[in-house]
Order: structure tokens, then sequence, then C-alpha cells
């Protein structure tokens, strides 16, 4: 998914392992069809969000004091760090790019949600 300005974890392209966050990610609701586009991910040197980083537009700072280190090549947000929502935690892990060379779409699967009796 490509972010919005607003993106929780800065203004990226987001990738998930978990299935469940794909779904969301997708759009898809009961009765209607989506799809998942099954990448390969080059993660880099990555940085671990402490929570939100709603105004990143580009990665992270190895070392704020010191720019010379260079930049992380991703952001990693893990279950269990506090999301910005009040007491909210965020609940899947979720991967940030900024630089879409990064990604290799390998597959794109579609699905139809149905509802079972």
């Amino acid at each position: 998914r490509l972010a919005r300005e607003s993106g929780l974890y800065g203004q990226g392209v987001y990738f998930t392992d978990q299935s469940c966050k794909s779904l969301q990610y997708s759009r898809a609701d009961w009765g209607n069809t989506g799809c998942f586009i099954i990448a390969r991910v080059i993660l880099g040197h990555p940085f671990d969000a402490p929570g939100p980083l709603k105004s990143l537009k580009v990665e992270p700072l190895v070392d704020p004091t010191n720019p010379c280190k260079g930049r992380c090549h991703s952001v990693i947000a893990h279950p269990g760090v506090p999301n910005g929502n009040g007491m909210q935690k965020q609940v899947h892990r979720e991967y940030v790019l900024f630089n879409g060379a990064q990604a290799y779409p390998e597959m794109i699967v579609n699905f139809k949600i149905s509802q079972t009796q």
C-alpha cells in the first residue's frame, strides 16, 4: 500500500507478512473481490519504529547525531509498539520502504470473500 502523507510510519510503500493485515490493505469486504501482491522485499538496514513516524518522508538516519553514518533502508513496525491512537498498540508487523526498487512483485493473488453459513 502506498501511504498518504499521513501514513503512520512515514510516507512510503507498506508491506506485511501477515495475511490478515494484507486483507485490511486490500479493502475487500464480504462478497467482494480483492487482490494481494506477493513481493520480495529487501529491508537492508532497518529502523525499528518506536512509535508513529507520520512526518517521515525519507528513511531515518542511522545515527541522528551523526548524519555521515547514512540512512536506514526501511522501517519496521513491530507488534506492541504504541501506534499513537490513545493506549492502543500496533497489532501487525509492517514494513515500510521509501525506495520502490527494494520491492520485486512476484505474483498477484485474486480472491473473493464469501460468507459461510
